[in-house]
């Protein structure tokens, strides 16, 4: 069966402009017996018993480990020497239980309560507290910690709560009061293998989440129930496609039949096997829609989307017709609402193919909205996972220069290489890595098309503040929706 698709970790990033999973930079992690690196500040917390440690979570658990640097904060104030460089660039933690400060707190005192403060590349003036707590687990989508930040802050404000300009300067703002405490009480009602998962999704989901943070009492139970109900919503989807691949290897070729010394196949197991479908050949189960959504028979010739029946979400279908901005060869600058904006030369280097006069994935996204495409008009970028998800791994189809597409071309039959020849259609989905220059953009990629179907990686997007950009990046784009 199809296995979840893993975001790929990298120790180290070009410092420049942009470029792929292969750049290397020189060798700044590890010991250094040259020099002492520190790192200082204060856990704010009226909530916390006196005796807080706090580490540097070099391991990236949101644990304590014995072999990390570790000290003891004395009145909230703390200071971690090390001979290791990577305690500049890893989150801090602290560590303590429950003071019963008041009634409210009461029934968990003696919890481990964990707060963190995200990586921020300096020595010095570091804040741990709960506002701090939500930004480090946010960072967990793939945000850098100023990215992380403005996300928050920009939540934080759809729902009336003002702030300061630059969150990370403020992290004690007495206007964020309130919410502070109230995080810091869910760190303590979760377990420690759910913790960071269940304040990424309350990071993920604060408009939804807007009576919990600025709840004045939390009763016992409402905490209970929100940690239940983040750690629901941090869970992948139980329910996804198969691989695809129904032939059996004999140790030579694929064959139809199970060969004898080979069990245990993936063509023996899975959607493939058990709940084949007549029209895909194998455990996809598809429908194509017309462009007001209506579902169409399997043998229809003219179709605008593709609703998966098993994740039920709908996929874009590009278009044939050159003169459409969703023609298959067009390609994108990245762009996302709040978050990633476009370098002038990747705009230009888009342009140069794509004549619509729509060339940003913002632009696109707000184009086939407006159309209502297919009858919805909540269309996104797809994440990396939902991507794979797609690929149809028993795919025999190729394109006119014998790439081997990895999508069923009965349903999507204008899947392009692009300009890289991997099938690189832009995602939602980034990565953040320790030595990352600030505000740099490390963008999954995914083959889609090619002999390396399914490989990921990396791709380093020039910064926006950067005047040059030596390596433009400009990709298609298939747009996905949970449907109407």
């Amino acid at each position: 069966m199809k296995k979840t698709l893993l975001t790929l970790t990298i120790a180290t990033l070009l410092a420049g402009c942009n470029g792929g999973s292969d750049n290397k930079a020189s060798n700044t992690t590890g010991p250094d017996s040259k020099l002492n690196y520190t790192l200082s500040g204060e856990v704010q917390s009226n909530y916390l018993a006196q005796d807080i440690t706090v580490c540097v979570d070099l391991t990236e658990d949101w644990i304590c480990n014995p072999s990390e640097p570790t000290t003891t904060a004395k009145s909230g104030l703390f200071n971690i020497a090390s001979m290791n460089k990577d305690i500049l660039h890893a989150r801090i933690l602290a560590v303590s239980t429950l003071n019963a400060a008041d009634n409210q707190s009461k029934a968990y005192t003696n919890n481990t309560v964990v707060l963190a403060a995200p990586p921020l590349q300096k020595e010095s003036g570091h804040i741990i507290n709960g506002i701090s707590t939500l930004i480090s687990a946010n960072m967990g989508h793939g945000l850098n910690p100023h990215e992380a930040a403005r996300d928050v802050k920009a939540k934080l404000e759809k729902i009336g709560v003002t702030t300061s300009s630059d969150l990370l300067a403020n992290l004690g703002d007495p206007r964020l009061a309130t919410i502070d405490k109230n995080i810091q009480l869910l760190s303590a009602s979760a377990k420690a293998d759910q913790r960071s998962r269940v304040i990424a999704t309350l990071a993920k989901e604060l408009p939804q989440q807007k009576a919990f943070i600025q709840a004045e009492n939390l009763t016992e139970q409402t905490l209970a129930d929100t940690v239940n109900q983040l750690e629901q919503k941090s869970m992948p989807r139980l329910v996804g496609n198969d691989t695809g691949v129904t032939q059996f290897f004999n140790g030579a070729v694929l064959t139809d039949t199970p060969a004898a010394g080979f069990p245990l196949q993936d063509a023996n197991i899975g959607f493939d096997a058990t709940d084949k479908n007549s029209h895909s050949g194998n455990g996809f189960k598809l429908t194509k829609l017309d462009a007001k959504g209506k579902a169409l028979p399997d043998n229809a010739t003219e179709w605008s989307c593709v609703r998966d029946e098993r994740t039920k979400l709908v996929w874009e279908v590009k278009s044939n017709d050159p003169k459409s901005p969703r023609w298959k060869k067009n390609e994108f600058a990245l762009q996302i609402k709040g978050g990633v904006q476009p370098h002038s030369e990747d705009i230009k280097y888009a342009q140069k193919t794509n004549k619509s006069g729509i060339n940003t994935t913002e632009q696109y996204q707000d184009m086939v909205n407006k159309e209502q495409l297919c009858g919805i008009n909540t269309w996104r970028l797809p994440t990396l996972n939902e991507q794979f998800d797609l690929l149809d791994f028993g795919s025999t189809a190729k394109d006119a220069d014998g790439n081997l597409i990895g999508l069923n071309t009965h349903y999507f039959p204008n899947t392009e290489a692009g300009y890289e020849g991997y099938g690189w259609y832009w995602s939602s989905s980034f990565m953040h890595a320790a030595y990352q220059p600030k505000d740099m953009h490390v963008y999954n990629y995914l083959d889609q098309v090619s002999d390396s179907l399914g490989d990921s990686g990396v791709q380093n997007l020039c910064k926006q503040a950067n005047a040059e950009c030596d390596y433009p990046t400009k990709m298609n784009v298939r747009m996905v929706s949970q449907g109407k």
